[in-house]
């Protein structure tokens, strides 16, 4: 849920999923779709189609715009779904909004798979939580863990970057444990049995 025309950060809430999606490998239109919501009831279809527009723009793939729907609704109907989905908002005065700064991601069924927090979606978050919803399966996948033990977020360049230092001490620990069992461990003892004793 977003305003359309935030004059804040909305617009790069939006600008930054349409340069992510840029760079997924799943298939619009056959593999997920997008659903922007304005939770301002003072937007309308002619305010949707004009953002849609907007960001349209800033798609380089081939991405079907009948896949990603920008809607608008009464006061009572946009509360129902942000509210079902966890999301709260307040409006200040008129144009003036205090909301979370995040995308939700859905699985077929509607279920909750991860909230993605923004500006700076990045493609590799995006795109895991697309595989998850496909697979209808939210929450922290083993390849997730390990992933996130091997990989450190660097905001400044807002890319992942390889824990070289964590990776390199763990399989070091590993190599000393097995060689110090290696070690220690009891030998098998080659003793003779003597002839009739």
């Amino acid at each position: 849920p977003i305003w359309f025309f935030c004059p804040s950060v909305c617009t790069f809430l939006q600008a930054d999923l349409a340069k992510a999606l840029n760079r997924v490998d799943q298939q619009p239109g056959e593999e997920f779709n997008i659903i922007t919501l304005s939770f301002s009831d003072d937007e309308d279809p002619y305010h949707a189609l004009a953002a849609k527009n907007n960001y349209a723009n800033l798609l380089q793939r081939d991405f079907p715009l009948e896949n990603w729907f920008y809607l608008t609704g009464d006061k009572e109907n946009i509360r129902r779904v942000t509210d079902s989905l966890g999301y709260y908002f307040v409006k200040k005065k008129p144009h003036e909004y205090i909301h979370p700064n995040a995308m939700v991601v859905l699985a077929g069924d509607g279920k909750i798979i991860r909230y993605l927090y923004g500006p700076g979606f990045l493609p590799f978050d995006l795109g895991m939580a697309l595989t998850e919803a496909r697979k209808g399966e939210p929450g922290v996948s083993i390849k997730r863990r390990v992933l996130s033990f091997c990989f450190d977020y660097d905001s400044e360049n807002n890319t992942y970057v390889f824990r070289l230092f964590r990776i390199t001490g763990t399989v070091i620990l590993i190599l000393l444990a097995g060689f110090v069992v290696f070690l220690v461990r009891p030998g098998k003892k080659t003793g003779h049995r003597r002839p009739g004793g």
